[in-house]
């Protein structure tokens, strides 16, 4: 210990050169810990929600009084039912009116015994009173509301409920009291989405009235107040098949169309897991870039000691003190330096998660993840130690002394060809490494500009994909630029034959589609498919489809991904599908992107033929009009206005009045997960360029140090100042251009294929991104060190070459 204390003394006077691997190691080890933990905290967002509730398991949506929740609550399996009812009152705030989310509680059951809620602030409401409300973050946010205050509500009359005709409730006026803001599954701000505002269940109890013709009459329009059940099931999503045939069996002739929440959250949680990798990958990125920047610094503090270091072995110290002595102080300073990055972590924790799993996280504000924090301080240390000792042990080693130094072809190319000496120097300092104390780190800085140059040219090309992305939703295979209507509930209010015949002739339609939509169930009972039927006319609509094709058979189906995920079957796998009219055993011919709807994401659903649909319906939900057009129709309300008109020519005004078309819903379009991550690419960017500005001055600086002797046996040679400048700035574009040559290709080729994993994984269309933009990497690289040179050639231009001589 005597050694490392005589060690520490001397090394103690070089402050500075620790002080400045302190800051790297902090400001590495931050961002490398911050990426860390917010992946961590952000796929661990939802579990961690779903532990502090009671999540409901399926969801029983719109029924009406002859459903008796009783013998539901009966069935040996169950442990929770609570009614909720979807809309039921309008607010009136600033003179905006909007109606409820769905989900609004009946009774006390809900966010006591199914879906538990984490109270964000103040309290839950009170079940009993009429005037209390919560509400969820996103609400509170968009309607600068808080626990407090107060909203303006109105209920519908019971005529209104009765017969549905009217947008606006005329009822009672109530004011209510927020009390609380609360998270919970089932009553989540997904990105994108509108906030909730959930009215205590006293207040449908005093209000009975205005709520009572959706309770108790079976044939009511209930515009106002669909009531539906959440359930919560003993053994989960394994309950649903037995729940599915007692209710077959309490309820005879009546159709359920359950909803299975645990798939929904399933494709929740793959969102925010595909949008961890841009954090993953950023983090991957800034840990490769520490370890070169900290690397370096480690190195050059222990080589800025080589005298002394042979000294001490001199002395007698053994190679074991020496390591122990040298690498104490690095340690030191990395250990602190690790220490500041990983409080700068947890105050960056106050902004994670991101995107998506930022909508579940139950513990919102600063976080202390020790699992994450604790290894990455230690691994720090870890690295810091083994850098100083390999560096002490190739400065002291008697080996290195001996060896022969490398010679570059490149370099003996230039030479040949009688390249002027300033760039014939530059090219051997850029690629030859020399030898014992005049040895340049060669390698690293060509590999560490490459790295640059590739990472830099996958973030231009990730980037260009996600800007295709989301400028083009036929890539989600929304392929159609208008939608329309003509049925609903298994009824036609408008012939199809003839709006086909009026649509498909217009000039600037180029593709037409009416499918019908109804959901299946499945043959494990896991997820309900929304099965779309298609026929090819002579303007088939286009259809994007991943893999395989589209169905061309009765028996035939192509499936969207989460549903192929859902019934853990693939292209080529039979999957048997149940509809009103029985079951149906299908092979799976494609893998396919469906339109986006309110009850089915984009990737949720599968094509059929018009035969295979009418083997399993007898009705459908919705019947769609699709239209694909060209790009002189316009877009938008103008393009909506268009069709209607023309398509009125032929169909008569009643037309324009009955279905008139709209532009293309979003509702089923999950694009926020992409959206939210266009950050990653430039965050990316920016730092594989830092790595290699670091990577380069290093390189300049050390060649001034270790080979200012060459430099100056060059001036005395007769090489001007000038000479020597362009000697470093050649090295600097030497260093460029190598990394280019290495790094471009790389860069292109992994671009493409984390491009090809981010769409796999989002899911959309895979269109190759353009490489068009990489022309701009190699003229900025080049550019980048010659400025980088610059400091380093006027320091070698103005060495001492009289004391530099003496001193060789």
């Amino acid at each position: 210990m005597g050694a490392v204390r005589a060690w520490a003394r001397v090394d103690v006077r070089r402050w500075g050169s620790l002080a400045v691997l302190l800051l790297l190691v902090a400001v590495s080890a931050g961002a490398v810990l911050s990426a860390a933990t917010a992946v961590h905290r952000g796929v661990t967002a939802l579990g961690r929600l779903e532990e502090r509730s009671l999540p409901a398991t399926v969801q029983i949506p719109n029924f009406d009084a002859r459903v008796d929740l009783t013998k539901v609550r009966t069935l040996p399996y169950v442990e929770a039912v609570a009614p909720v009812a979807g809309g039921g009152i309008g607010l009136l705030e600033d003179g905006h009116h909007g109606s409820t989310e769905q989900n609004s509680p009946v009774d006390a059951t809900l966010f006591t015994d199914v879906a538990r809620p984490v109270v964000l602030d103040g309290r839950l409401f009170d079940p009993e009173s009429p005037d209390e409300a919560v509400v969820t973050p996103q609400w509170a946010e968009d309607m600068n509301r808080g626990v407090g205050d107060t909203a303006t509500v109105r209920l519908p009359t019971p005529r209104q409920q009765a017969t549905g005709t009217e947008d606006v409730p005329r009822g009672p006026v109530v004011t209510v009291r927020i009390v609380g803001i609360v998270l919970a599954p089932g009553f989540v701000d997904w990105p994108g989405a509108a906030g909730r505002f959930i009215p205590s269940p006293g207040l449908a109890a005093t209000y009975r009235a205005n709520w009572d013709t959706a309770l108790t009459n079976p044939r009511c329009a209930c515009q106002w107040a669909s009531v539906g059940a959440l359930v919560r099931l003993e053994h989960g999503a394994a309950d649903i098949p037995e729940l599915r045939s007692d209710l077959v069996q309490l309820y005879p002739g009546y159709s359920f169309n359950l909803v299975n929440l645990d798939e929904d959250a399933q494709v929740h949680q793959h969102d925010i897991v595909v949008q961890s990798w841009g954090l993953a990958i950023f983090g991957a990125a800034a840990l490769l870039a520490s370890v070169v920047l900290v690397g370096q610094a480690v190195a050059r503090h222990v080589v800025g000691a080589a005298d002394h270091l042979r000294t001490g072995q001199a002395l007698g110290f053994t190679r074991s003190q020496l390591v122990i002595a040298a690498a104490s102080g690095p340690v030191v300073a990395g250990a602190l330096g690790a220490a500041i990055g990983a409080g700068g972590a947890v105050v960056a924790s106050r902004w994670t998660p991101i995107g998506v799993a930022r909508a579940v996280e139950p513990s919102p504000g600063v976080a202390v993840d020790v699992a994450i924090l604790a290894p990455g301080i230690l691994v720090a240390v870890a690295l810091i130690a083994l850098v100083a000792a390999a560096t002490v042990v190739r400065s002291t080693g008697t080996r290195e002394r001996t060896l022969s130094a490398r010679r570059s072809r490149v370099a003996a190319w230039a030479s040949r060809t009688g390249l002027p000496v300033p760039l014939q120097v530059g090219a051997r300092l850029a690629l030859e490494p020399g030898r014992a104390r005049r040895s340049l780190p060669v390698t690293q800085t060509v590999a560490a500009v490459a790295l640059a140059v590739a990472g830099t040219s996958a973030a231009l090309v990730i980037d260009d994909g996600v800007q295709d992305a989301l400028g083009h939703p036929e890539r989600y295979g929304q392929t159609f630029q208008a939608v329309s209507f003509v049925g609903f509930g298994s009824t036609d209010f408008l012939d199809p034959d003839q709006v086909e015949a009026a649509v498909a002739p217009i000039d600037y339609v180029d593709g037409l589609a009416l499918p019908r939509q109804k959901s299946a169930g499945a043959d494990n009972d896991r997820v309900g498919v929304a099965l779309f039927s298609y026929t090819s006319g002579d303007k088939p609509l286009p259809t994007v489809v991943l893999a395989g094709r589209m169905p061309e058979a009765a028996n035939e189906v192509a499936l969207a991904p989460a549903a192929l995920r859902s019934l853990d079957a693939d292209v080529g796998d039979p999957v048997t599908l149940e509809g009103d009219r029985g079951s149906s055993t299908l092979r799976i011919v494609g893998r396919v992107l469906t339109p986006a709807t309110d009850n089915s994401r984009y990737d949720q659903g599968g094509w059929v033929t018009d035969a295979g649909y009418d083997r399993l319906f007898s009705g459908f939900d919705a019947h769609w009009v699709l239209v694909s057009t060209d790009s002189s129709a316009g877009s938008g309300p103008a393009l909506d206005r268009r069709l209607t008109e023309d398509a009125a020519a032929t169909l008569g005004a009643g037309w324009a009045r009955t279905a008139a078309f709209d532009e293309m819903g979003t509702t089923g379009l999950t694009t926020e997960p992409l959206r939210q991550v266009r950050w990653f690419p430039t965050a990316l960017g920016g730092l594989v360029v830092l790595l290699a500005v670091a990577a380069l001055a290093h390189a300049g600086a050390a060649a001034i140090r270790r080979r200012a002797g060459d430099l100056a046996n060059l001036r005395a040679l007769g090489m001007t100042r000038a000479g020597v400048s362009l000697t470093v700035v050649a090295q600097g574009a030497v260093l460029a251009g190598t990394g280019l040559l290495v790094g471009l290709p790389v860069g292109a080729a992994l671009g493409r294929t984390l491009w090809r994993a981010i769409a796999d994984g989002v899911p959309l269309e895979l269109v190759p991104p353009s490489l068009g933009v990489l022309w701009l990497v190699g003229p900025a690289a080049v550019a980048v060190a010659v400025v980088l040179a610059v400091v380093p050639a006027v320091r070698a231009a103005r060495l001492p070459v009289a004391d530099l001589l003496r001193a060789e």
